[in-house]
């Protein structure tokens, strides 16, 4: 920093100053004056000022607001404005708009930082990079250069600049007048797109015009230009061109053209009640959401293969998605990690649905992609949700009239959550069977021992009793799967590295105390190879591919350190095994699991937990607070 305030300190505002005057005296090349120069105005613009450069006089300083210069000064005097974060973005951006090769000493003079901090942050920049098959090549006495096709390039500059989307809009005027031209455009040809949509659009069309004002143009194949010149959507596009060619004075080639129809289809909501003749749900794509919602049956015994809006909602997912997958167009999804820690057994879900995905298209899904898929579940969860009612049994033994008096209060007052089995005295209880009753209501006192919660009740019910009772309903249901959690099923593991060594001791443990299942282990890492089992907040969720055994259980493993799973640190496990049949619990058993992962609190309160009695006393507070 303190060189940029020496370059503002040199600059004068009235006449101009050559870069090699100002390189003589910081003792440094003038590209890297040059380069310091283009930062600084990305700040100085906010702060009413900008350094102009006119071709053989060099630079000048023009300040338009003495006030806001002031306090940049200010600012850039007392601290950095560059974070670790934030540095690691702006280097990897500037490798990607380099048109030569950049060598680490220009980049430690660029970022003012020391060789190492430089090689550190180049380990972060490569591992973003691979994510869109791009490298950084580097060649002795010529230095680092990424390597990549133009359409990489993008995506990744793209991602960039969305993941800090409200600076970058700060930074840039033209963004709101691509943004306008884009809304302008959807509302004349009616095309459903979200606000998040034309943000992500605009970004991209930002970069394709800077990209097409140094000469990088996009290529796309014969086939792909084919696809999209048939598109319905091909009007919008060259209405928005024409716009863009008007305002910023650039020639858009066919191949860009196309490129941003691609672009176009691949953000288009298609909602139910907007259905047109142009919006084509293929008999292919139809049959793969049903193949994705059988294996979602398979793994966790919840059937949505009858859920025809699901089935609907999917397929129109799946219109869209297509496009971005044939055409390897990125999604990025800013609540993908929200998604993960809050509805965690629909996001399990989207992963093994679209494991099916990556079966037919032959290509990673990402995260982003799989969180957006999850939204569809997690809605048609929470209905499922909401229709199933349990069952419960009356015990009343004051006579037929207040037991008919007690059965239409508690129709009256509980009939949306609760369906009544029957009524019966204290005498006939045990000649009832409960597997089909999931509690008791009673007015008299039961002693003998039955396999399910009994909440005691007045006979007449009155209104100062009814939230009582709500409450303990509440409570009962939640305490009900604390029994899922055993105390021979608590462990602690230390001294080990890899994921699969912690599976392998934790399968190990637990088949000395309940017997595992053969293949069991085989299954769990089956389950891995699919994708991430890791939520987030130190937390994964390994579990079998498919139901397995006679018994449901939840063990939990917690390491002594952290270790990599999946690309994340994790310290705490719960492995989660579901019986062969299924377990209607599962889903509770999930939220509850959704609760922990989305508390820091409560997951560092688990790990510090010293004994399952400990344990225990944390899942009971934090079923209560469910309630």
């Amino acid at each position: 920093m303190k060189r940029w305030q020496t370059i503002l300190q040199l600059l004068s505002q009235d006449e101009f100053t050559t870069a090699e005057s100002l390189a003589a005296k910081l003792g440094v090349s003038s590209r890297t004056v040059r380069n310091d120069i283009a930062w600084l105005n990305k700040d100085l613009k906010k702060y009413g000022a900008v350094i102009l450069a006119k071709s053989r006089k060099g630079f000048i300083l023009q300040i338009m607001d003495e006030e806001a210069y002031s306090y940049f000064l200010n600012r850039l005097k007392n601290q950095d404005l560059v974070s670790e974060d934030n540095r690691v973005q702006q280097l990897l951006e500037y490798l990607l708009m380099a048109a030569d090769a950049v060598k680490i000493e220009d980049l430690c003079d660029i970022f003012f930082v020391s060789r190492s901090t430089v090689k550190n942050d180049l380990k972060k920049v490569r591992k973003r990079l691979q994510n869109y098959g791009i490298y950084l090549d580097y060649r002795a006495n010529q230095g680092l250069k990424v390597i990549g096709n133009e359409q990489q390039l993008r995506l990744c500059l793209a991602r960039s600049k969305m993941e800090d989307s409200v600076q970058f809009g700060k930074q840039n005027d033209s963004l709101e007048i691509i943004k306008r031209i884009i809304q302008r455009q959807a509302d004349k040809y009616r095309f459903g797109i979200s606000d998040f949509s034309i943000n992500n659009l605009a970004i991209h069309i930002y970069i394709a015009l800077k990209r097409l004002q140094s000469g990088r143009v996009i290529e796309l194949i014969d086939s792909a230009k084919k696809e999209v010149a048939q598109s319905a959507d091909l009007d919008m596009a060259l209405a928005i061109v024409d716009d863009l060619e008007t305002v910023y004075n650039v020639q858009f080639p066919q191949s860009e053209i196309y490129y941003l129809l691609l672009h176009l289809s691949s953000k288009k909501i298609i909602s139910l009640d907007s259905l047109t003749a142009n919006t084509v749900v293929s008999d292919d794509i139809y049959k793969m959401v049903l193949t994705m919602l059988e294996q979602v049956n398979l793994v966790f015994k919840i059937d949505f293969r009858y859920d025809l809006e699901l089935i609907t909602l999917l397929s129109l997912h799946l219109v869209s998605f297509q496009v971005r997958i044939l055409h390897d167009l990125s999604s990025y999804n800013p609540m993908m990690d929200e998604i993960r820690h809050h509805y965690t057994l629909a996001y399990n879900m989207a992963t093994i649905a679209c494991e099916k995905l990556e079966e037919k298209y032959h290509k990673k899904i990402t995260l982003d992609e799989i969180a957006y898929i999850a939204l569809h579940f997690n809605v048609a969860l929470e209905k499922k949700r909401t229709k199933k009612k349990e069952k419960v049994l009356i015990v009343c033994g004051e006579g037929r009239a207040n037991s008919e008096l007690l059965v239409y209060q508690v129709q009256k007052h509980f009939g949306n959550q609760l369906t009544i089995v029957g009524t019966i005295n204290l005498f006939q209880l045990d000649k009832v069977s409960f597997k089909q009753i999931d509690y008791v209501l009673s007015t008299e006192v039961i002693t003998q021992k039955i396999p399910i919660p009994i909440i005691e009740i007045n006979s007449l019910l009155a209104e100062e009793e009814v939230e009582q009772v709500s409450q303990k309903l509440k409570n009962v249901h939640g305490h009900q799967f604390i029994h899922y959690f055993k105390p021979n099923l608590f462990f602690k593991i230390s001294a080990c590295q890899q994921k699969t060594t912690v599976l392998s001791r934790l399968c190990e443990t637990i088949d000395r105390q309940i017997s595992l299942p053969d293949g069991f282990y085989q299954s769990v890492l089956d389950r891995e190879n699919i994708g991430h089992t890791a939520f987030g907040n130190g937390v994964a969720i390994p579990h079998p591919i498919n139901p397995i055994g006679q018994q449901s259980f939840i063990a939990v493993g917690i390491l002594d350190k952290k270790i990599l799973w999946d690309e994340e640190d994790v310290q705490l496990i719960f492995l989660l095994s579901m019986k062969e049949n299924g377990d209607e619990n599962m889903q509770d058993l999930y939220k509850i699991l959704s609760r922990i992962i989305s508390s820091k609190a409560y997951v560092n309160q688990i790990i510090k937990a010293g004994t399952f009695t400990d344990f225990k006393e944390l899942i009971i507070k934090i079923v209560e607070s469910m309630s």
